[in-house]
């Protein structure tokens, strides 16, 4: 309902019941309530950005900005579930895996 409402929803959670590097399913679940797949991955980004006073920063990948960058194999916005495998993880412009 706050969704529909717009209000802005940040990524993350301190629920502490996810295993670690699990709690990237939370985009899965945002998605079957209702959003959609975009606007869930971006509230790990840019919406978490601008909720932390941060916009001119991170959560874009721009130059000048910080940036973590991962990827993965096929499209998750047609498919969420691909962010389950990272192939692909880069941090402060470092590469750390690289499949």
């Amino acid at each position: 309902k706050a969704y529909e409402k717009g209000v802005p929803i940040g990524f993350g959670t301190d629920a502490g019941v996810f295993p670690h590097g699990e709690n990237w399913k939370e985009l899965i679940y945002m998605n079957e309530v209702g959003m959609p797949a975009m606007e869930a991955i971006v509230t790990a980004t840019a919406v978490n950005a601008m909720l932390l006073e941060m916009g001119d920063q991170i959560g874009k990948i721009k130059k000048g900005f910080l940036a973590d960058i991962i990827a993965v194999e096929g499209d998750p916005l047609k498919d969420l579930y691909k962010l389950g495998t990272v192939n692909f993880v880069m941090k402060e412009g470092m590469v750390y895996k690289n499949n």
